[in-house]
């Protein structure tokens, strides 16, 4: 009962502004002006009871360091921690960058406090990347000195961050054009079907994806068929054994109706030496049709791998050819 009463109690109980705490998440260095205008609308338009104003670097650091006391002490999840980016030095400090569109704040904490004189902005964001990519395609192909918001929808959806730079940028010089794993096509909008862009792949890297999925597609049939095939096989080994064994039952019961065993010992004598040469006849002709039997299905396991056989050389053949054929169609399609 007293259980009922407090589940009662707690669906009665109507939550409000009145009775919620407010954390707030702020950069560094807001001005007072509009630190005042918020706490003005969360007090009086809102209701809210309490409010807490927070750094989100504070926040971030105290995620990370409640993250890296749960590690274990043990040497191999360390070394894997390390390599996904999170390590304990026992230290309790962090120092969280962040990025946003027109501004950078370098956040150095200890303990999840920030250390205020340490902090740092840089005014740079992510509109200075989108100013740089809109130069540089403006200079190279098209002038999109006007249309920042189709570059920066290019950018989004096409940039990334590596970790390697100098590493990536010797691989992609090595490589040709249209064949590096991150190369993409942006298509612009005509403005009239399409309002934003989208992303496709080259045309080498098309021939590619789809010669590895006709081969993943030839595997998978291959898997499929000689997995077929093993079924079959195994069934036509069962209903022969089952055959023999009902062969094997039929002459076990007809061995002992002899007619000549109810009415003299001398005939049953005979008849029982006449029916051990009946039996060994009939045992020496199951023995050969078994051995004609083993020979059809060698015969037919033989006949099986030659076809597989045949299949794969040409299965080899088309794709030398196509191969073949790829290259010419490259050859002839390179720019000069």
């Amino acid at each position: 009962q007293q259980q009922q009463q407090q589940q009662q109690q707690q669906q009665r109980t109507t939550y409000s502004s009145n009775n919620c705490v407010f954390l707030l998440l702020v950069p560094p260095f807001v001005p007072a002006v509009i630190s005042e205008g918020v706490d003005c609308m969360l007090f009086r338009e809102l209701g809210m009871a309490r409010v807490s104003r927070m750094l989100g670097a504070c926040m971030a650091a105290v995620k990370y360091l409640s993250f890296c006391q749960s590690i274990p002490d043990t040497t191999d999840d360390i070394d894997t921690v390390k390599n996904g980016g999170w390590f304990n030095d026992d230290t309790k400090c962090c120092c969280v960058v962040d990025s946003g569109y027109s501004f950078t704040h370098v956040v150095p904490t200890h303990r999840g406090e920030a250390l205020v004189k340490a902090i740092r902005r840089l005014d740079i964001g992510g509109k200075v990347l989108t100013n740089l990519l809109k130069e540089a395609v403006t200079y190279r192909q098209w002038n999109m000195m006007d249309e920042y918001h189709i570059v920066n929808d290019a950018k989004e959806q096409l940039c990334f961050v590596i970790e390697q730079f100098d590493k990536e940028m010797k691989k992609a010089r090595a490589t040709r054009k249209g064949l590096r794993w991150f190369d993409r096509e942006y298509l612009l909008p005509d403005f009239v079907n399409t309002f934003r862009g989208s992303v496709r792949l080259p045309e080498p890297l098309q021939r590619k994806k789809e010669m590895e999925d006709m081969e993943r597609m030839e595997k998978e049939t291959e898997r499929l068929n000689d997995e077929k095939e093993r079924k079959e096989l195994l069934d036509e080994a069962r209903d022969l054994s089952n055959m023999q064994v009902e062969e094997g039952c039929g002459t076990d019961d007809s061995g002992p109706n002899t007619p000549k065993n109810h009415k003299f010992k001398k005939g049953k004598k005979n008849g029982k030496h006449k029916h051990d040469k009946q039996v060994n006849e009939e045992g020496s002709m199951d023995d050969s049709g078994n051995e004609s039997e083993e020979e059809s299905d060698q015969q037919r396991l033989r006949r099986l791998k030659a076809m597989r056989e045949a299949e794969r050389k040409r299965r080899e053949q088309e794709s030398l050819e196509r191969q073949a054929l790829a290259m010419s169609v490259e050859r002839f399609a390179i720019p000069e």
